[in-house]
């Protein structure tokens, strides 16, 4: 994959966490995982895209971990 596919998936991303964002809530995805956090890859924001999509289409938010149970997560 060269760097213009990858900043346009990027993009993609980013446009559907703003849409996201302004139906749920400004702090919305504060505590929230939608992909591989740690070295994520192209695949990992493609499914990041399709998880947020879902969220979006149903109306329903994505699980947002206390902060408590946040800070017992190890990544």
């Amino acid at each position: 994959m060269n760097d213009k596919e990858y900043n346009s998936i990027l993009e993609q991303l980013h446009t559907v966490e703003r849409a996201y964002l302004s139906i749920f809530g400004e702090h919305s995805l504060d505590r929230v995982s939608y992909y591989e956090p740690l070295n994520p890859t192209v695949d990992d924001f493609k499914i990041g895209i399709q998880n947020l999509s879902k969220a979006i289409a149903e109306n329903k938010p994505i699980y947002q971990p206390t902060e408590e149970e946040y800070n017992m997560m190890i990544f």
